[in-house]
């Protein structure tokens, strides 16, 4: 039982910081002007708006998939871990950058170069999410720490992160293939793939669906890696469960106290036999030991203490 205190994390403030990028873009294209451009091969209409929003939120939301996979074999992470998801993060953001460029291309050669760039820089999204997909083990290994267990599992979230969002990109990319190159040139009269309402219908509802299935990933991905009290109340239930037989029958209140996040504060849990230290005396005799074992059996309280306590307690010492 507890409160346990909300803790915002950067990856999740990060995750709202998108939505909101997006909510304010699609609400500038729903009800105010904004600049479209022909494309100068395929003449379709260009929203450089929505290319706007995407070319930083691609980006961010690649580093933060990068940021969330803190997997590795051994207790130090190799030379160019960290390299590896810059380098990748900015790749991404390049390739949408590109794709925004595509409207200012003076002609079909330079047009069919960026494109083919963009696309090459895009795939290597796959190439990444098998090489991470084969350095994730499926099972983890006997006698791992509390700290590789955590990575372990931050991996495998931050893999249904990677596999969300390359799944709706792709449908967008697929989307844009469908309407800009084969609709216009190869699809019968009135084709939905010949319609900018339609194309530009799909495009919002699948950048929406992205954002959301990446906000729900985002929380789960905050809880797993850098709450620092969810942490701390992991920590605590498995040294609750290496010392099980003493927690549930000792008759003496048992506190366990771990410090949390880098603030200075600290989380404790107590044993069930608090929950006896307020009868009087004659309800204890008249309650044998054992029966109040059975009756409390599987409580605990975990409450939370901010550093300004142990501020006031060592003032109070000094006087």
């Amino acid at each position: 039982a507890g409160a346990r205190k909300t803790n915002l994390s950067g990856i999740f403030l990060g995750g709202l910081t998108v939505q909101i990028v997006a909510f304010f873009t699609d609400v500038l294209m729903a009800y105010f002007p904004t600049p479209v451009l022909d494309d100068p091969v395929l003449g379709t209409p260009i929203h450089l708006l929505r290319w706007c929003e995407w070319c930083p939120c691609t980006f961010y939301m690649t580093f933060m998939m990068e940021g969330a996979d803190l997997y590795w074999e051994g207790e130090v992470p190799p030379p160019d871990f960290l390299r590896q998801k810059y380098v990748h993060a900015a790749t991404q953001g390049a390739a949408v950058f590109l794709g925004l460029c595509l409207s200012f291309c003076p002609g079909p050669k330079t047009w069919a170069c960026v494109y083919i760039t963009a696309m090459s820089m895009y795939f290597g999204n796959f190439q990444r999410l098998k090489s991470r997909y084969d350095a994730v083990p499926s099972s983890l290994k006997k006698g791992a720490t509390v700290e590789e267990a955590e990575r372990f599992n931050a991996a495998n979230i931050a893999l249904k992160l990677r596999f969300v969002c390359i799944f709706v990109w792709t449908i967008l990319v697929v989307l844009f293939f469908a309407t800009s190159i084969y609709g216009p040139n190869f699809s019968h009269e009135g084709s939905l793939l010949r319609s900018p309402e339609a194309r530009m219908i799909a495009e919002c509802f699948f950048d929406v669906l992205s954002k959301v299935l990446f906000l729900v990933t985002i929380v789960d991905v905050h809880h797993a890696i850098f709450d620092p009290f969810a942490r701390t109340e992991r920590r605590l239930e498995e040294l609750r469960q290496l010392m099980s037989a003493v927690w549930e029958t000792s008759s003496d209140v048992i506190a366990i106290s771990v410090k949390t996040g880098s603030a200075g504060g600290a989380s404790t849990m107590l044993s069930p036999a608090f929950f006896g230290m307020g009868r009087g005396q004659k309800q204890r005799r008249r309650n044998s030991f054992e029966n109040s074992v059975r009756v409390n059996r599987g409580k605990s309280v975990l409450f939370q203490l901010e550093n300004e306590a142990f501020e006031v307690v060592g003032r109070r010492e000094n006087s």
